[in-house]
């Protein structure tokens, strides 16, 4: 009778695993799904709804995290080829998601060195702009200083 009980508690395991993977695998296309909508308009975007899609990414994530742990304590006890299916899945689903996000930050990326290259050129013109003023003003006051 012990024997059919342990029985019984692996295949509930088995069971709750496959439900944590699934919810794992589906984490994943909900997060992929909406990275691939936006991905394709990363150029046109705010900086401002990038760094919103981000965040909001965020709890997707923070989900996912918590089915890893939950799924790395329940696979230590079963093993078999629709685990692994469900984690070559997953882990398909990852690499996508990590080249989009490759692709969200190095347009950032990009964006924030084109504003500080703007804003430096701006400042030298700026800076340049105000010595010459500054230089034809005491010039000219040197001049009267001489011809007086």
């Amino acid at each position: 009778m012990g024997e059919h009980n342990l029985f019984q508690t692996d295949l509930s395991q088995g069971s709750e695993l496959h439900q944590v993977l699934e919810q794992e695998l589906q984490s994943f296309n909900d997060v992929l799904q909406f990275s691939q909508k936006f991905v394709s308009e990363i150029e046109s975007l705010p900086v401002d709804v990038l760094s919103n899609m981000i965040n909001f990414r965020q709890k997707w994530v923070e989900q996912i995290h918590m089915f890893e742990e939950k799924r790395k304590t329940l696979q230590a006890m079963a093993d078999d080829e629709q685990v692994k299916a469900y984690l070559k899945n997953i882990s398909d689903m990852a690499s996508k998601i990590v080249e989009i996000d490759k692709k969200i930050y190095k347009n950032l990326q990009k964006r924030k060195l084109k504003f500080i290259q703007n804003y430096s050129t701006t400042s030298s013109q700026a800076r340049s702009f105000s010595r010459q003023v500054e230089t034809k003003d005491s010039g000219s006051q040197r001049v009267d200083i001489v011809q007086e």
